[in-house]
């Protein structure tokens, strides 16, 4: 009995260290999508939300990168004066103006 319980207690652990990781990358990537700049923040927080609720890891992971490029070059890319070399890259440019003119108020 003490064997069995031992390891479903070892399962809620494992369980609770997943959530807390999974929480803690969610809140960097919040953090990260906050520019400072007023229309990347206009365009990413909202994004980051959907990102994060869907929960598919591929789409957190190639926001995540996009994340991680200057500010210049992603006013670049948004405001269309250059376009992503990476395909996937350049897809979710347009996803994220996409979804911005579909939830934009009118």
């Amino acid at each position: 009995i003490e064997s069995r319980e031992s390891d479903w207690r070892d399962q809620i652990n494992d369980c609770e260290k997943r959530v807390l990781t999974s929480s803690a990358s969610h809140n960097r990537l919040r953090w990260r999508a906050r520019r400072g700049v007023r229309e990347l923040d206009g365009l990413l927080l909202p994004f980051s939300e959907v990102i994060i609720s869907e929960g598919d890891s591929k789409r957190i992971e190639c926001f995540d990168e996009l994340l991680s490029l200057p500010d210049p070059v992603l006013l670049d890319w948004f405001f269309q004066r250059a376009f992503p070399d990476e395909e996937i890259l350049a897809n979710l440019v347009r996803e994220i103006l996409d979804f911005s003119n579909e939830t934009a108020p009118r």
